[in-house]
């Protein structure tokens, strides 16, 4: 894309004429801004902006042009520091964005754990609620194996029963408990 400038009517005054002379010597080195800001950026929509952004600069800033080096020079160096501050632009956006992500995953997985507290909190609730429904003997089976974890033979010596007895009592117990929770699932 080939820079534009302001071109003046014939009503206006002598500054914008003068403005167009300056614009005009800037664009006389646009081959030399292209190439620089090539090398700055692959995308054509940055080298674009990036050219707008120098060219700019330099016409802002032209009656600071000391003339202690060829106007070539300076218009490189402008152009170079244009491509810079894009650059820099660019990286805090992507830090800014980032660190956005960062607290909104943060949040996210504050958020999850909650929800899982809740749900978890919730189950407990509900298979409590379901256990005080069974009878005395399934309810003492299943609180000694799942809540205090005791092994077959710990809660058949509890109990005074036998292995076997242990096991088929906790494996109605849980037969039955499947069957009311399915009944609050529904």
């Amino acid at each position: 894309m080939a820079l534009k400038l302001f071109e003046p009517k014939s009503s206006e005054t002598f500054e914008a004429s003068s403005n167009t002379v300056r614009g005009e010597r800037i664009l006389s080195h646009e081959p030399l801004m292209r190439s620089v800001v090539q090398r700055f950026f692959d995308s054509h929509a940055d080298q674009d902006d990036a050219m707008q952004d120098a060219a700019i600069a330099m016409i802002q800033a032209e009656h600071k042009f000391e003339g202690r080096s060829e106007f070539y020079t300076w218009v490189y160096r402008v152009t170079c520091n244009a491509c810079l501050i894009r650059l820099r632009a660019a990286r805090r956006r992507a830090r800014r964005e980032q660190a956005c992500a960062s607290l909104d995953s943060e949040r996210l997985a504050r958020q999850d754990g909650i929800l899982e507290s809740m749900i978890r909190q919730e189950s407990v609730r509900i298979v409590t609620k379901a256990i005080d429904t069974l009878p005395r003997d399934y309810r003492e089976i299943l609180t000694l194996r799942a809540v205090h974890e005791l092994s077959v033979a710990d809660c058949a010596e509890r109990l005074g029963l036998s292995k076997d007895a242990v096991r088929a009592r906790c494996t109605r117990a849980r037969r039955r408990l499947g069957e009311k929770l399915a009944i609050v699932d529904a």
